[in-house]
């Protein structure tokens, strides 16, 4: 499992060539490659010896809901933060971004949950406020859809 950050700044190479140096840390590896004419990219891997699962949930709300049932909606969301598996949690809905066809926000609510791996994910999925949840909000939404990646 790995993360990749990228950087390109004004480095200390030339504009005859690339170079390329590479340090190992406890944080990753850190790669920096000179572009020339003043430009170098730098790119860290952060390295991390645990898997992860993203537990990626969309859900489409009905449109007569109230604005106070939207809301306890989301606190409902909200309080799965509170089950054991779950190491991160985060809430949201449809960003403001550019308009583009790849990007779909037709839904009204995500959740994404960072899960240590399939047994945990099993575990969040019979977890009585998992199932407490489902059970009290089950009526609110018209579609929800899945993804989980490791």
């Amino acid at each position: 499992m790995f993360a990749v950050a990228g950087l390109v700044e004004p480095g200390p190479g030339s504009a005859t060539g690339r170079q390329r140096s590479e340090t190992s840390h406890a944080g990753g590896i850190l790669e920096t490659t000179d572009l020339g004419y003043g430009f170098a990219v730098r790119v860290r891997l952060i390295l991390h010896s645990t898997t992860m699962l993203v537990h990626s949930v969309y859900f489409w709300l009905k449109p007569e809901l109230t604005a106070a049932q939207r809301a306890d909606f989301r606190c409902g969301v909200e309080s799965l933060a509170a089950i054991k598996a779950v190491e991160r949690l985060y809430v949201g809905t449809p960003a403001a971004t550019e308009r583009r066809p790849a990007v779909d926000r037709s839904y009204s609510v995500a959740l994404t949950a960072i899960l240590r791996d399939v047994a945990a994910q099993n575990a969040y999925q019979v977890d009585p406020i998992h199932l407490a949840f489902v059970n009290t909000f089950k009526t609110f939404w018209t579609k929800v859809q899945i993804y989980d990646a490791e």
